[in-house]
């Protein structure tokens, strides 16, 4: 076992990181197929017989019959080892946890503060630039 991250980190990188977002954020396409399924291309059989388990946080390939967890799919993605992969999820979470001296979003002040996934992924990618 890696002794650089604690069990924690590890556990919220791969608990309370959605993988919806993440999927997004790593450019593996997606679709939604009706009632609103989100599927997203296997990153190991480019397959799209997949989806997420909520409540685990998995993503699952049914042709391939293997569970991804958030680490898992960015190295798979990025082609990166885990040390590398687990700095990558902390670097994008904390992107995903704006500082309150960042600007706010647009509209931030419509819904009591709430804002979509829309506003939230344009955010990060305006960070990353």
């Amino acid at each position: 076992m890696n002794k650089q991250f604690s069990p924690e980190v590890l556990y919220h990188l791969r608990s309370d990181l959605s993988l919806e977002i993440l999927i997004t954020a790593l450019k593996i396409p997606y679709r939604h197929c009706p009632g609103d399924v989100f599927r997203f291309e296997c990153p190991r059989c480019f397959g799209y017989q997949t989806a997420i388990h909520h409540k685990t946080n998995l993503a699952r390939c049914f042709n391939c019959r293997e569970n991804f967890n958030s680490i898992e799919l960015v190295m798979l993605v990025k082609k990166l080892p885990f040390v590398a992969s687990v700095k990558l999820l902390q670097r994008f979470k904390s992107k995903l946890s704006l500082p309150k001296t960042q600007p706010s979003l647009p509209n931030s002040g419509q819904s009591g503060g709430l804002f979509s996934v829309g506003q939230i992924l344009q955010q990060i990618a305006l960070a990353g630039r």
